[in-house]
């Protein structure tokens, strides 16, 4: 920033850092989070305060993420716009921790403020940071470990701390994406308590293979297990002729339309986070060969849907009700199609955190599917209300926390040994309360 401001006028200073503002305030904003305070050349966000969130460290550090690629584009802009200016990047430090978040000041000037070692360590990590790095502290680390890359700094000594403190860094986003993608990685204990679930699928999937198209949605509260009974589904059916594909609603997601939409049409087309507009083009446009669909009709639809360039759509005379419309045909297109040839599982999970403009989608489709070879499989929590209403061929399965007997063979397994002490045992019974996410966390 002082690189900057020597070299071009303040009135120039002042537009670029006005637009970096706007990169920074929306990324967290992106993720739920809070600016708490604007810096001179930075500002200090808040996730999970003042409103609680399941998986603060987690937003936090693909915020972090967003903005190193935000400003990276920025860099290039400026360039191509005016040549001769220092590469801007940011320093970014993370630290979890509990912070008191109230006003501070009198009647002359009132300044909502988070204060306390939370927020300082926080300060501190972003002080070593290199920059265009993220650093974060081991609590932090610990709390998103498997969901991204890092490299160990070792422990670093910070001012004001009496103990050096572990540092890590992050490199990037892993490939899985929830603690259930971590967790089935390094091994999952004993499938228990759900295994009439599972015939009810599988049955689903023998008449969905005989052209009677089904749906289930499965509803459970948080940690009972939807995510470990479509793994086990997906286990038993890997060796069928068929095509998966997976969508997933995220915490952070319900202000991107079509998020889990999108997420269905990469995993059907293959297309990687690294593909380039090019790369995306040629494989949704050999897809659709494939599956014998209209390409002038379902191409720009699904290439603006990928954020590909120059996707056709605006050349399209259309209504925006129109345009929705031909988007919705253009994604009910491909799964119908696809079934011709060979059984198709769709699964959604998180519906809970679903955007509105998916949630039309898959209630389009779902109208579809009773002549079709198609099998939907939606999972959601208590507090989501589906919208399309009684169809035969739909199911609603309602999972519930393990028994006493059940919880004890999960304990078993996690601890080793059949030989528990009885006041353990009763221990974790009244803690965990059958849910098995508790009693994994709680051992």
């Amino acid at each position: 920033f002082t690189g900057l401001s020597e070299k071009i006028d303040p009135e120039e200073v002042y537009s670029i850092m006005d637009q970096i503002y706007e990169i920074l305030i929306h990324k967290v904003h992106d993720y739920e989070g809070t600016v708490n305070e604007m810096t001179g050349d930075g500002i200090m966000a808040l996730f999970g305060a003042p409103i609680a969130l399941e998986d603060a460290p987690q937003r936090a550090i693909r915020s972090a993420y967003a903005i190193h690629r935000e400003i990276t584009r920025f860099n290039d802009k400026i360039t191509q716009e005016r040549g001769g200016l220092p590469t801007l990047k940011m320093r970014i430090g993370i630290h979890t921790g509990p912070v008191v978040v109230g006003t501070l000041g009198n009647d002359l000037r009132v300044e909502f403020k988070a204060v306390g070692d939370t927020v300082n360590l926080a300060s501190r990590m972003e002080n070593l940071a290199e920059p265009g790095a993220t650093y974060v502290s081991e609590e932090t680390f610990k709390l998103s470990e498997g969901l991204f890359r890092y490299e160990s700094l070792g422990e670093k000594k910070i001012n004001g701390k009496q103990e050096p403190v572990k540092t890590y860094r992050v490199i990037g986003p892993s490939t899985r994406r929830t603690r259930f993608d971590v967790s089935a990685e390094r091994g999952l204990t004993p499938f228990v308590g759900k295994e009439r679930e599972l015939e009810l699928l599988l049955d689903g999937f023998e008449r969905a293979k005989q052209g009677r198209g089904q749906a289930f949605s499965i509803m459970a509260e948080a940690g009972v297990g939807k995510s470990r009974l479509l793994y086990e589904f997906r286990k038993v059916v890997s060796n069928e002729d068929i095509t998966f594909l997976e969508g997933k609603c995220l915490s952070y997601s319900r202000g991107v339309a079509y998020y889990p939409i999108i997420d269905l049409l990469k995993s059907n087309f293959d297309i990687r986070e690294s593909d380039e507009d090019s790369q995306i083009r040629d494989k949704v446009k050999r897809g659709l060969r494939q599956l014998d669909v209209d390409e002038a009709f379902t191409l720009p639809c699904l290439l603006e849907l990928l954020s590909v360039k120059d996707s056709g759509i605006d050349q399209i005379a259309l209504t925006p009700e129109a345009r929705k419309n031909r988007m919705m045909e253009a994604m009910k297109r491909i799964p119908i199609k696809g079934s011709e040839i060979r059984p198709l599982i769709m699964a959604i999970e998180d519906l809970h955190w679903i955007d509105k403009s998916s949630e039309e989608v898959l209630k389009y489709l779902l109208e579809s599917i009773s002549g079709a070879r198609i099998l939907l499989i939606f999972s959601y929590r208590p507090e989501f209300v589906h919208t399309w209403g009684r169809k035969s061929y739909h199911n609603q399965v309602n999972l519930n926390r393990l028994s006493n007997h059940e919880s004890l063979i999960m304990v078993s397994h996690l601890l080793g040994t059949e030989n528990i002490a009885r006041e353990l045992e009763e221990l974790i019974l009244e803690k965990a309360e059958g849910v098995p996410f508790f009693i994994e966390e709680f051992l």
